[in-house]
């Protein structure tokens, strides 16, 4: 079986219009140009012939790639979803079932649609030290900077230090 490639992808909008410009998502004329470039060098397959040849050890054409969008945003009908029918290529979906069944926001997005809100990211670590400060005792926590150190995550080149609080 050939290797394959797999371009995951999240928020695909108009971000400058969106409800939330400043959410960590993709321009939808990036992703044209993405999807021009993809074009060039790959092949794009369906999730069914990825299957098909996992299940018969069959060879993938070379520079195979599957395009996966997650969590089944409206973005992803509105703006995704005509580009790949117009270009006569597919995607593979994956809705969060529960959360649509239950009608309710992955906890992720909330945090998504928070940073996305707050220009200034300081003013939320704040908020949280002061409930912390605030219950501290009665919960018998650790100092802020313990859960500074313990649970930051490291800064990358998607988030500022803040953002991985």
């Amino acid at each position: 079986m050939a290797k394959v490639t797999i371009v995951m992808y999240h928020y695909v909008r108009d971000l400058k219009h969106s409800r939330y410009p400043e959410i960590k998502g993709l321009d939808i004329e990036l992703f044209k140009e993405q999807i021009q470039y993809i074009l060039k060098y790959y092949k794009v397959i369906r999730m069914e012939e990825l299957i098909e040849a996992v299940k018969n050890q069959t060879k993938l054409p070379n520079n195979s790639l599957l395009l996966t969008f997650d969590d089944a945003y409206e973005d992803h009908f509105e703006f995704v979803f005509p580009i790949l029918d117009e270009l006569g290529i597919q995607g593979s979906f994956f809705p969060p079932a529960k959360a649509i069944q239950e009608h309710q926001v992955l906890n992720v997005n909330k945090i998504h649609f928070i940073l996305a809100s707050v220009e200034d990211k300081k003013r939320i670590i704040s908020y949280i030290h002061s409930v912390m400060d605030k219950f501290r005792e009665e919960y018998s926590l650790e100092s802020n900077t313990y859960y500074d150190n313990k649970l930051k995550a490291e800064e990358c080149r998607f988030d500022t230090i803040e953002a991985v609080f």
